[in-house]
Formats: C-alpha cells, structure tokens, sequence
C-alpha cells in the first residue's frame, strides 16, 4: 500500500499506476506516519468519519422506517386477500343455492368482480416486489458504503 500526498488518498500498486504514476509525493504506506501531518489533515479526517457515520445512521433510520412500512402493507394486503377469499366463499355458497337463470346472471357479474380483484391483487403484488427490490438495493448499498469506509 501507498499514500498519496498529493491527492491525500490510500492507493494500491494498481492505483498507483493508473492515477498516481505523475504524483510527486507518493510514499509507501510504511514511511507516511514518519512524515510530519498536519493537524487539519487529521481533523479533516475526522470530521469526514463523524459525517459518514451521521449518513450511515441516517439511512439505517430510514430503512428501518421502510421496512416497517413494508410489514405495515405486507400485513394490510393479507387482510385484503382474506377478505377476499370470504367474499369468494359467501359468493361460491349464494351460487350453490340460486337456479341456472339466475346463475349466468350472478357468473357474468362475479366474473367481472374477480377480474377487477385479480387484476388489483396484481398490481400490488408488483408494487411489493418493487418496493423489497428497493428496500434491497438500499440495504446493498449501505453494506457496500460500510464495508468501504472499514477499509479506508
């Protein structure tokens, strides 16, 4: 490992030749603390972990809030799907007990019921797949970003 003094950044051998090779002040990792710092570096340095950490925190808070949002809607949506399902069963059972007239009269209007239901269970179904996409991703990117600041 190296550092460099001009861009005041770690860099590896592979970093070094592609973006440090015309640096004047490239030392190796093991001769930098012999060079005198000064102060402003360091407070610098801190200021910039104390406002990672603050980020850090703040996207923990707000993917805690969208994952209870997430449960919030993922318990709603099975409230709404077994109230469909009794819905379903009351109509099935209305069904058994009505003549075959009144049947095709009750079938063309339970059919366009289930098609707007089904098509409604649909469209949540993507707005929840979409929503945990997000919710992973968020959380992917705050592994990455910690796992990045513990290297640096």
């Amino acid at each position: 490992m190296m550092f460099c003094k001009d861009h005041r950044q770690l860099c590896c051998i592979y970093c070094f030749y592609s973006d440090h090779r015309f640096c004047k002040q490239v030392v190796r990792i093991e001769e930098a603390p012999k060079v005198s710092h000064a102060k402003g570096d360091f407070q610098e340095l801190s200021e910039k972990i104390l406002a990672e950490c603050e980020k850090i925190n703040s996207q923990h808070i707000d993917m805690e809030k969208q994952l209870a949002t997430l449960q919030s809607n993922y318990d709603e949506t099975l409230l709404e799907i077994a109230s469909f399902q009794n819905k379903m069963t009351t109509a099935v059972e209305k069904l058994c007990h009505r003549s075959t007239s009144e049947l095709e009269t009750m079938f063309t209007c339970l059919k366009g019921t289930c098609t707007h239901e089904i098509q409604l269970h649909t469209e949540f179904d993507k707005r929840y797949k979409r929503l945990h996409k997000d919710l992973q991703s968020i959380q992917q990117d705050s592994e990455q970003l910690a796992f990045i600041l513990c290297r640096k």
